[in-house]
């Protein structure tokens, strides 16, 4: 006879591979194979199939003609409820709104999830040719300037739980992964109040970004993107004046409201 325990532990197994097939499926640039999809999650066959098609029935996953499985419906519309009830956000999307007029690019609200960074809005210039939103994307932090803003006010004991002890990844040839030399540029960061990187994540882009001070240490931060052609000096020091005191206005803006 199976017990209680037993049924509770298979329970709490397939939630964590459930969970899994989402975060693969979800980290992926389209479809995945189901035989890649089982070497990627680690999860056996009979078991993938099974939960895929009680997924897929609940349209959490849907499957490409191809047979290949892709993120579903379902998760837009759960993970848009998070944007949604986020009290912080329409005050940060008004400041973004302004600080792209002001600046003439396109601009970012993320927040610092432990080693990564979760962008929460986005709005574009009418030249941007970036193909998709960031909105919803993770980073790590360690390689965006949002990131670099929001790391730079921990406590070295903090920093280091955070980032953890694995290697620091890179995402291009210019991605800082050396932790002395990150170090270096967080201190710098702290200084001057805001972050710079050039096209440590994307290609052609400079990003420069600070925090927004609502909570302390800061969770949120705000940056424009800036292609590294137009990234200048001069044009750097223009910008990273608007946007410290944008994310300086919007901070006091959401501590007069009792958003914390």
């Amino acid at each position: 006879m199976t017990t209680h325990t037993e049924r509770t532990a298979r329970s709490v197994k397939s939630a964590e591979r459930t969970l899994r097939i989402l975060e693969t499926l979800a980290a992926a640039e389209g479809p995945v194979p189901v035989a890649a999809l089982h070497r990627e999650a680690g999860i056996p066959r009979s078991s993938l199939h099974q939960l895929v098609h009680t997924m897929a029935a609940s349209g959490w996953v849907e499957f490409a003609g191809d047979g290949s499985v892709a993120i579903g419906s379902r998760a837009l519309v759960v993970g848009t409820s998070y944007l949604d009830r986020d009290p912080a956000l329409p005050m940060a999307v008004e400041t973004l709104e302004s600080l792209r007029e002001s600046t003439g690019y396109t601009t970012h609200y993320a927040r610092r999830e432990q080693a990564h960074v979760l962008y929460l809005a986005t709005r574009e210039t009418s030249d941007s040719h970036r193909a998709t939103s960031r909105v919803g994307r993770r980073l790590p932090a360690h390689a965006t300037a949002l990131g670099k803003a929001l790391l730079s006010e921990l406590s070295p004991d903090e920093l280091g739980e955070a980032l953890g002890d694995a290697p620091l990844e890179a995402l291009t040839d210019a991605t800082i992964t050396d932790r002395q030399l990150l170090g270096e540029r967080l201190e710098e960061t702290r200084r001057a109040r805001f972050a710079v990187e050039r096209e440590e994540n994307t290609p052609g882009v400079c990003c420069v970004a600070a925090t927004n001070g609502y909570r302390i240490p800061a969770t949120d931060a705000i940056s424009c993107s800036i292609p590294v052609s137009r990234a200048t000096d001069a044009e750097l020091e223009r910008v990273s004046g608007l946007v410290v005191a944008a994310a300086d206005a919007l901070g006091s803006r959401l501590r007069a409201a009792g958003v914390r």
